[in-house]
């Protein structure tokens, strides 16, 4: 993560177009006898900042939610990169003064207080940060050369200066993060709710959009995890996050709400015969131009089962029929010919559907 020292200005436009609020202009009537240039600086009408205020609140929590699937994205490790500046303050001397995503970074590893040793600082100066994550991470603060001028907001916006130069100004604090990826499928199916570039998402009321509840519960099943897991609410919540949810009430809403899929599942036969099976998740398959990922496949007592699960919200088995029939059943029976196709074997196709009057519905299609 590159430039992570990077802080937003803000707009300076004179018109915002808010949701709520409609079209708002930054309108200044200087008083009579005062010049509209002395004016500059008085109070903007109280709809315009309060449209500021939602403007704020939308880029903070796109800021996070960008933050959070730049991190989560490694496999390994993670290099953040970003300049950093030290306090000169009488009261506060040494302090580590850091914006954009390191001063995020620094609130949660425990450097947001970080102070350096006085004098002149020759080399790197290895950081500490809070003992939750000494194991995991490293930070180190690379003084620019003496030949160097302190960095700026001018220094950095400069244009005169080549980019190579520019960017020889950057010295890292370089952070390494070890994390488990979370990745959440991302399916074309208009059902399974917008697309992932929505940035945050705000129910109605506390309960969970139902096709959140539905990622989550796939992304449960694809672990092959369940409530009782150890750590099970903090290993899916990243997963709500990446979905935009930002309202811990509505968080806490969609977990219990995929915790009942899950249990429901778990109490059903059809658990017990997976679970002892061989069993492959997220597999791959390519049929022509039809690529994609199937949710399960499982071998038992020597035939091949493809299982995809659903979590659509249905009043009873005739509107799972439907449903299955125009959405559905022409996917799963090409999943069962791309595994015809490697395998050599036709295997058994199964829709699981966990939610069918508040039960579980399976419907198994013909082998031909």
């Amino acid at each position: 993560i590159a430039d992570a020292g990077y802080d937003h200005t803000g707009s300076s436009a004179s018109i915002r177009l808010d949701p709520d609020l409609g079209v708002l202009l930054k309108v200044e009537t200087p008083h009579r006898g005062v010049s509209s240039v002395a004016a500059m600086g008085k109070p903007r009408p109280f709809s315009w900042q309060l449209g500021a205020l939602f403007d704020a609140d939308r880029e903070d929590a796109e800021d996070r939610r960008l933050l959070y699937v730049a991190v989560t994205r490694a496999k390994e490790k993670v290099i953040v990169s970003g300049h950093a500046k030290v306090s000169t303050a009488k009261d506060d001397p040494g302090r580590l003064r850091l914006s954009g995503w390191l001063a995020r970074l620094a609130l949660t590893i425990g450097l947001d207080e970080a102070h350096l040793p006085q004098g002149e600082i020759r080399g790197p100066v290895a950081l500490q940060p809070a003992p939750d994550w000494a194991a995991t991470v490293t930070a180190t603060l690379h003084p620019l050369p003496a030949d160097r001028p302190p960095i700026s907001d001018s220094t950095l916006q400069s244009e005169s200066e080549p980019v190579s130069a520019r960017g020889s100004l950057l010295k890292p604090v370089l952070t390494r993060l070890t994390t488990e990826s979370i990745a959440v499928e991302t399916d074309s199916d208009e059902r399974v709710g917008p697309s992932a570039r929505v940035w945050r998402v705000v129910a109605a009321g506390r309960d969970a959009p139902a096709w959140v509840v539905g990622k989550l519960a796939h992304e449960a099943l694809r672990r092959w995890m369940f409530p009782d897991a150890p750590g099970f609410d903090d290993r899916l919540r990243p997963a709500a996050l990446e979905a935009g949810l930002t309202d811990e009430a509505v968080i806490r809403a969609a977990l219990r709400d995929a915790r009942r899929l899950l249990e429901r599942f778990r109490a059903h036969p059809l658990f017990a015969e997976m679970d002892a099976a061989q069993r492959y998740h997220e597999v791959p398959y390519a049929l022509g131009d039809d690529v994609g990922k199937i949710d399960v496949l499982y071998l038992r007592e020597s035939r091949w089962t493809v299982a995809d699960f659903k979590t659509d919200e249905l009043r009873d088995e005739a509107e799972m029929r439907k449903v299955a029939e125009e959405e559905y059943d022409r996917q799963l029976r090409r999943y069962a010919d791309a595994i015809a196709a490697q395998l050599g074997q036709r295997p058994n196709a199964l829709l699981i559907f966990l939610n069918v009057g508040k039960a579980i519905a399976l419907r198994p299609l013909p082998l031909s």
